[in-house]
């Protein structure tokens, strides 16, 4: 049996070198993926409710009419958005041809489509009235 604490000299010695950590190839890759992984964890949801994809108050200064007009625009581009991605799910690269070319326009739509919502709303305006002949 050791007496004293002569046996714990090696954790205080200021001589000793800090004990280094290695990962092995598992261990890295864990890593990477959890670092990866974590940057996304607010989700992209939260990027599109930033602001990121329309400007606040750029309908403002647009009459009723035109903001139905418009909304109705964003719509049917919203859907023809989403046939052109239903179109690309069919081949192989589809997911990522929807990633990288369409997700963007999606969500300009999408977030178009919102705002204008938005503006209707604070306008009291009726979306389901007719368009105006011009």
């Amino acid at each position: 049996m050791v007496r004293g604490l002569s046996h714990l000299s090696h954790i205080c010695n200021p001589h000793r070198g800090k004990p280094r950590i290695r990962l092995g190839a598992p261990g890295l890759v864990t890593a990477i993926l959890c670092a990866t992984l974590g940057s996304c964890s607010g989700g992209f949801q939260s990027v599109y409710n930033t602001g990121l994809w329309v400007q606040p108050g750029k309908y403002d200064y647009i009459k009723c009419p035109d903001i139905a007009a418009r909304l109705r625009n964003a719509i049917a581009q919203q859907k023809s958005i989403e046939k052109y991605m239903e179109r690309a799910d069919q081949e192989a690269a589809g997911p990522f041809i929807n990633f990288t070319v369409y997700g963007a326009q999606l969500e300009q739509a999408r977030a178009d489509e919102a705002l204008l919502r938005q503006t209707a709303r604070e306008k009291n305006c009726d979306l389901t009235a007719p368009p105006a002949k011009k």
